[in-house]
């Protein structure tokens, strides 16, 4: 799933995306505390928000690096 992103990029991958999950998609975080299990519903889910995470992160990166060289 993240095959996409630089192993150096995964540190930031992982702290942008905790607080995203939390202010976007806070039905996914309070759906695993209620569950307390990830069924299918919920794996989809989290698996939808990691790609549109990603799909924002990798594009930032991407920005950083055009600018950078600029």
């Amino acid at each position: 799933m993240l095959d996409n992103v630089e192993i150096k990029d995964l540190r930031g991958f992982e702290d942008g995306y905790y607080p995203f999950l939390d202010s976007v998609h806070p039905d996914i975080l309070a759906d695993i505390t209620t569950k307390k299990a990830l069924d299918d519903d919920l794996r989809k889910r989290l698996t939808n928000a990691i790609n549109e995470y990603k799909q924002d992160f990798l594009a930032g990166r991407k920005e950083a690096a055009l600018t950078a060289t600029a």
